[in-house]
Formats: C-alpha cells, sequence, structure tokens
C-alpha cells in the first residue's frame, strides 16, 4: 500500500503494483502538510492547514481521532516507534506529545523562537529532535521534556533534521546552504558539508549510517561521507531544485526529485547516473524507493505518481489524479507491510 496527499485536501490509499484506488481519506478542509503510516502499520496520520491532526485505522479507512489544533497549524507530525503516541511541530514554534490511548498532550516542548519545520523521535523513541525558522535544532528527552541540547550553528532557517539509523548522530539541512552533522550525546558539531551554492532542502542519511545524501537548489544532489563529512560524489544533471532525495534500502542507490519534471536513480558507488525518470509534465515534488528497492514512485505537480522499475527505468504504472486540478506532493509507504501490496484497504 502507498499513500498519497495532494495539496487539495485529497488523501488516497493505492494499490501500487495494481495501480488502484483503494481508498479516499475524507474529512479535511485544507491542504494536508504531513500524511504517514504508523510503524506498525495499523494506522494512519495526517495533519492539514484546517487545524486538525487525525488519526485513521488502516483496515476500515474509519478516522478513529481528530486533535483540534486551533488556531496554530501543525507544519508536521509523526508516530513513535511503538505507535503508542504522536509527535507534532506546529507554527507557534512549540512540539507536542500525544497519547494514542487517552488522546491527551502528555508532554510540551517549549523553546524555539519561530516557527518549527519538523519534529521527529530518535529511533528508540527516547528523543525528539526539532527544527526550526529560528535557525536551530533542539533535542529533548521524551520522558521529562528537558531540552538536551541546542543546536546553533545555521545561519539561515533550517528545513529538516534527521537522526541516524542507530541514534547517535543527528543531520540538519538549512538555507545557509550547508548540512551539518552533530553528535547526539554532547551536541557538539562535528562536521559541516560545504560545497551546495544554494539552500539545501533535506539531507537524508543512508540505511546502513555510511552516507549522507543533501538535495539543493543549486540543481545538483550530494553524497557525502557520515564519518569524515567529505563530499564523495556530486550528482549533476537536473536542470532546476532538486525537491528531494532517497536512499535505497540496501544503501546502493539514491532517488531524486527535480522542478525539471524529472526524477533520477543515481548509483551511491560511482555517482553516475543510471536512468532518468522522463514523463512527467510538471515539477516531480518527491521521490522515494518501495521497501524492496526494485521499484522507485514519484510525485508530482500533473497529478500523477509514476512507479517505476530500476532496473530499466521503464514507467510500470502511473497513479493518476481525478480532482480537477490538484497535484501530488506528499508520498508514503506502508513498511510494515515489507513490500508494496494492497489487500485490503484503508
Amino acid at each position: 500500500r502507498v499513500m498519497t496527499a495532494t495539496r487539495f485536501f485529497v488523501v488516497k490509499i493505492w494499490n501500487a503494483e495494481a495501480g488502484n484506488c483503494i481508498c479516499v481519506l475524507e474529512g479535511h478542509q485544507s491542504h494536508v502538510r504531513s500524511a504517514t503510516f504508523s510503524p506498525d502499520g495499523a494506522s494512519v496520520l495526517t495533519a492539514s492547514d484546517d487545524h486538525t491532526v487525525r488519526v485513521w485505522n488502516s483496515d476500515s479507512g474509519a478516522c478513529i481521532k481528530i486533535w483540534k489544533t486551533d488556531p496554530y497549524i501543525v507544519a508536521s507530525a509523526v508516530f513513535s516507534p511503538d505507535s503508542k503516541s504522536v509527535l507534532t511541530a506546529s507554527d507557534e514554534a512549540i512540539a507536542r506529545l500525544w497519547s494514542m490511548a487517552s488522546g491527551d498532550c502528555t508532554r510540551t516542548f517549549t523553546g524555539h523562537e519561530y516557527h518549527l519545520s519538523s519534529a521527529i523521535f530518535s529511533p528508540e523513541g527516547a528523543r525528539v529532535l526539532t527544527a526550526s525558522y529560528d535557525m536551530t535544532v533542539r533535542l529533548w528527552c521524551v520522558h521529562s521534556g528537558e531540552c538536551l541540547h541546542i543546536l546553533r550553528r545555521h545561519r539561515d532557517f533550517v528545513r529538516s533534521a534527521v537522526f541516524s539509523p542507530n541514534g547517535m548522530l543527528a543531520v540538519t539541512a538549512s538555507d545557509d546552504c550547508t548540512a551539518k552533522v552533530w553528535h547526539v550525546g554532547t551536541g557538539s558539531c562535528l562536521r559541516t558539508l560545504f560545497g551546495h551554492s544554494g539552500g539545501v532542502r533535506s539531507a537524508v542519511i543512508s540505511p546502513d549510517g555510511a552516507q549522507i545524501l543533501t538535495a539543493s537548489d543549486d540543481h545538483t544532489a550530494r553524497i557525502w561521507s557520515a564519518r569524515s563529512g567529505t563530499c564523495l560524489h556530486s550528482l549533476a544533471g537536473h536542470k532546476g531544485s532538486v525537491n528531494s532525495g532517497a536512499f535505497s534500502p540496501d544503501s546502493t542507490l539514491v532517488v531524486t526529485a527535480s522542478d525539471d519534471f524529472t526524477a533520477r536513480i543515481w548509483r551511491v558507488q560511482s555517482g553516475t547516473c543510471l536512468h532518468t525518470l522522463e514523463g512527467h509534465t510538471r515539477c516531480v515534488a518527491s521521490a522515494i524507493f518501495s521497501p524492496e528497492g526494485n521499484l522507485a514512485l514519484t510525485a508530482s505537480c500533473d497529478q500523477a505518481c509514476g512507479i517505476w522499475s530500476c532496473d530499466s527505468g521503464d514507467l510500470v504504472s502511473t497513479l493518476e489524479e481525478d480532482a480537477g486540478d490538484d497535484d501530488f506532493y506528499l508520498l508514503s509507504f506502508c513498511a510494515a507491510e515489507g513490500r508494496w501490496r494492497g489487500e485490503g484497504g484503508l
């Protein structure tokens, strides 16, 4: 199962293998900013500019919980690793922890001076990382709510922050044209990744923890050594801003999505472009790999998602939006299923 979100309130669950829509999640009244499956695959979480965060049952498609966030807008919402809590980041500069069982807010993380761009859990769920337009990132203890470290070295707003797979490092991406690697235990900046000439839209760490992938407004993506901070490859070829980048599950490939209407699949070891995924007629907002790594999925402003073979670069199937002038921009797959599949529905 694959989930997509469009700018005009529509969240859908698809059978990616068959290319058909299984279910439409209806209820939001404004732009959906975040949509994700729970780690156990039992629920779906969405956040919208209509000042609500909603939890949906992934079997029945029923909306089982609504949190109202008036007058603030939630920029992102994620499940904890054990699926028992939800973490939200809002434009009031506050992150909140919510209990799935009671629906209560159990923890508030305050201290940022401007609205948040993201908030995520560490892999074990004991810490939270928040990124803000106040140019800082903060590391928090989930149990106590204490701010453990303030990461202050960026010179422009921070677009994203992620943990390494082992939870020992954090990587941040900023409009100051850099990404930075931080030691989670001490809060110290270990490395600054210089080289981009435009803002860095995202930075992600490979599943094996060895490399970092950055995507930039300078029309390139770069692969870096997580250990040394050395730029291993500059992935040049796109003719527009690179909106996102992702590693394959085995860390051997990356996929990039660009404003030039294309996505590209690259080999991590050599930095060579294996395939240019052409066919979209507007910008490609995001691209991800399937859990098995044999397929890539692209979301575009042309009202379509493409499913592509990583071996050949061929278009396998298309998920098309038919709700007028709408465009895809969010993608999420159900990792708990181990593969894209479509039995049941959301």
